[in-house]
């Protein structure tokens, strides 16, 4: 890890009407340091909006160094969303 980096653990809930996400500092923290819930609409896709958040971070944060845990409201089929609820992001790839 490059020594500016920062680490720890986003959990995101994604709702087909809200999205909500959490940073944690380390897996055992039960309070998160920064929380966000927006309209699930406001973003074409997963990755985008995970991104986001990413940004409001600030810097040294990147998916390079953080785990992701995420939660979406979808029909799952070989890893891939088929299906969304109240949403129209694009499949995504699970793998």
């Amino acid at each position: 890890m490059i020594q500016n980096e920062k680490s720890g653990v986003i959990i995101s809930d994604i709702g087909g009407t809200n999205c909500r996400i959490q940073y944690f500092k380390d897996k055992s923290d039960s309070e998160p340091i920064e929380a966000m819930e927006l309209l699930t609409d406001s973003f074409k896709s997963m990755s985008e909006f995970i991104q986001h958040f990413i940004d409001q971070l600030g810097e040294g944060f990147s998916l390079d160094n953080i785990e992701l845990v995420v939660c979406i409201a979808s029909k799952i089929t070989n890893n891939k969303t088929v299906s969304a609820a109240n949403y129209n992001w694009c499949a995504s790839d699970g793998a």
